[in-house]
């Protein structure tokens, strides 16, 4: 078997940012991505397959010569997201437990899975052997479809599977592909700058899926990743300078106002 590594969801913001660091550390890179401009990605010397984590044929073409996987293909959450419950359910829960099965078929080494703080309990802070958040009403069907995909993988852990699980703090920052790393917000077009609601209150707006996030409570701090700083030496970037770099990419872009920025 060569040493590839795939990455499923190869234009998005996660994906293309982890193939194109991979191919820089001298790595053979291969991205699964369902279409679109592939144009960085090829010129970085990455192999672009054509494809999707709910269809097992283009899967398993895909995982062929493969020794490790990155699963980042996902529908994404917020008030703006227009995709249903089932097509999120058919790409965070199916598509993701696709990809390890076709990965334990075709005798792929090791597999990571990108699940979400969302899906943890948030009253302590969170840490490497942090609960899942319990079964509510107001699960959104993001939560639901990656807090199941995430027991499903953990099963298959049972049987002897080698998946590594990653839960990303936020995910935002520069990209190659701009239009697949920025979405308008709920609030977008609207004129008004942002108000505190009481969701309860009988006059509050409907801000949606959201709403599950104004019911929890959370711990400060919010993060405890010394265990993965010990084990990886990685250190999370202070969200300050995250978002530094992120409004200078965005003005670059001309993406944001210069008085928004001053």
């Amino acid at each position: 078997m060569s040493d590839v590594l795939l990455v499923t969801g190869g234009t998005g913001l996660t994906g293309s940012t982890i193939a194109l660091q991979a191919a820089r550390q001298g790595r053979e890179v291969r991205v699964l991505v369902r279409g679109g401009d592939t144009g960085p990605l090829a010129a970085a010397g990455i192999e672009v397959r054509t494809g999707d984590v709910t269809d097992s044929v283009t899967l398993d073409a895909a995982m062929a010569g493969v020794s490790q996987v990155v699963n980042t293909a996902a529908v994404l959450s917020g008030t703006w997201v227009r995709a249903t419950p089932e097509q999120m359910w058919a790409v965070n829960h199916d598509g993701a437990l696709n990809v390890l099965e076709a990965a334990a078929r075709a005798g792929v080494t090791r597999c990571v899975h990108i699940d979400s703080n969302s899906i943890w309990d948030t009253t302590t802070p969170l840490t490497e052997r942090s609960p899942l958040i319990v079964v509510t009403s107001y699960d959104s069907p993001y939560v639901a479809a990656k807090r199941a995909a995430y027991a499903g993988a953990l099963h298959r852990v049972t049987r002897g599977q080698d998946i590594v699980f990653v839960t990303p703090g936020a995910i935002y920052g520069p990209g190659v592909f701009t239009e697949r790393a920025l979405d308008p917000t709920s609030l977008a077009g609207s004129g008004h700058r942002v108000r505190d609601i009481r969701p309860s209150d009988p006059d509050a707006p409907d801000i949606g899926t959201m709403r599950q996030f104004t019911e929890r409570r959370y711990a400060t701090p919010l993060f405890d990743d010394s265990e993965t700083v010990r084990a990886l030496g990685y250190h999370s970037t202070p969200r300050a300078e995250g978002l530094a770099v992120t409004v200078k990419w965005l003005r670059a872009e001309g993406r944001i106002r210069e008085e928004l920025t001053s």
